[in-house]
């Protein structure tokens, strides 16, 4: 059935995005998941596989990745025409520092900046831009799997 494997695609992704109530969410980053996904894209399908790609790209909006000039970002928004090339927020300049200016980059426009890396909590937690799981112990218990 479709339906089915429609819901299983997006259930085996969602596991990769978010922590469940019930269990914690598995290692990795959003992008991860998806690439798990096309490597299994013939026990998923392949139109399904390039449908979800289509509607939130390979880096979802909210991923925080590494761009090649040393910056790091959030996705804001994802280009349906190409799913590599997204629009990224910059929250730290290539020296490690939030920019003096807000700055949104379209990757789309400027051919020579591209993803180089999502990022994990980890590499966040690292970078300073999240805190950690002892200073957010809703978070902990979500990541543990616990309620």
């Amino acid at each position: 059935l479709p339906e089915a494997r429609i819901l299983g695609t997006v259930d085996f992704f969602e596991s990769f995005a978010h922590p469940r109530p019930y269990k914690a969410k598995l290692p990795g980053t959003a992008n991860h998941g998806i690439q798990m996904l096309m490597q299994m894209a013939d026990k998923f399908g392949a139109a399904t596989l390039k449908a979800l790609v289509g509607s939130i790209g390979l880096f979802p909006i909210g991923s925080y990745v590494r761009l090649s000039s040393g910056e790091i970002g959030r996705v804001v928004d994802v280009k349906k025409e190409n799913p590599m090339r997204p629009e990224v927020e910059v929250l730290l300049n290539s020296e490690r520092q939030p920019p003096r200016q807000p700055r949104t980059l379209d990757l789309l426009a400027i051919p020579h900046i591209y993803v180089s890396r999502a990022l994990t909590a980890s590499d966040l937690r690292e970078l300073g831009l999240l805190p950690p799981p002892s200073e957010m112990p809703q978070m902990a218990k979500l990541e543990q799997g616990h309620t």
